[in-house]
């Protein structure tokens, strides 16, 4: 059993059934803050800590979820951009981070139906994210996943544009700019590389923390060179000896 009201006070509602759907999804964080990642379908619900605050992506970034549950007839407002809003028909809906095979096999055979979940499936805490809420999209759903590389030692770029180039706190135009410019000819270290489907533009995560760059500009022009394509334009001197057939 749980309580309805105590002493006044409601610690649940009656809402309409809600619509699930399983299997992989890809979102892109729309809000120029990011999204902080919950324990619970709900904004009410805690927020995840981290070493660094809170646990969320930044504007720009993708996640995968492995689950969306939609709420219809009722919404959770804690956003003092929405707070305010008059909505006939409340609505939000909700993504669960996406985890290994086994364990998102196991979910979906419990989530294929709400009246079909476990009381340990529906009392675990997760994570989720919430991705629209009375017409207020916090979370874009991709047609086509993205392309998305990482490198634990990371690759290594330098910025070849004279003006520099802006860090940003995500990897979008629309993410905050940070405090930081890479000036030209700066060598960096990238651990991740992620490229919207059928884009060619593609953004950097700078491993030392900072915050990501794009590496072309509005006019296709190179903005961040790797060090790979940097060192073929100039044949090492052991490619040339052997090219001669001197050894």
């Amino acid at each position: 059993w749980i309580p309805r009201i105590i002493h006044g006070v409601s610690y649940s509602v009656d809402i309409k059934h809600p619509d699930g759907r399983c299997g992989s999804f890809w979102f892109r964080v729309q809000p120029e803050d990011g999204v902080k990642v919950r324990i619970g379908p709900s904004e009410r619900s805690p927020a995840i800590k981290s070493e660094n605050g809170h646990f969320q992506f930044e504007c720009g970034e993708y996640l995968r979820a492995s689950e969306i549950l939609t709420i219809h007839g009722h919404a959770d407002i804690e956003d003092s951009d929405i707070a305010g809003m008059k909505v006939e028909h409340p609505s939000e809906s909700f993504a669960k981070l996406y985890r290994n095979s086994s364990k998102r096999n196991e979910q979906s055979k419990e989530a294929s139906s709400a009246t079909k979940r476990s009381l340990e499936h529906l009392t675990k805490p997760g994570e989720w994210v919430r991705v629209h809420c009375n017409g207020h999209l916090y979370l874009e759903e991709c047609v086509n996943p993205p392309s998305i590389e990482r490198h634990h030692d990371g690759w290594r770029y330098e910025v070849a544009t004279l003006s520099g180039v802006e860090i940003r706190v995500g990897p979008s135009f629309s993410s905050k700019p940070t405090s930081f410019i890479l000036q030209h000819s700066a060598s960096i270290l990238v651990n991740e590389k992620v490229t919207a489907s059928g884009d060619s533009l593609t953004w950097l995560r700078l491993k030392d923390g900072r915050g990501w760059v794009h590496n072309i500009g509005e006019q296709s022009e190179i903005i961040m060179k790797s060090y790979a394509s940097k060192k073929e334009t100039k044949p090492s001197v052991n490619k040339l000896i052997s090219r001669l057939g001197l050894r």
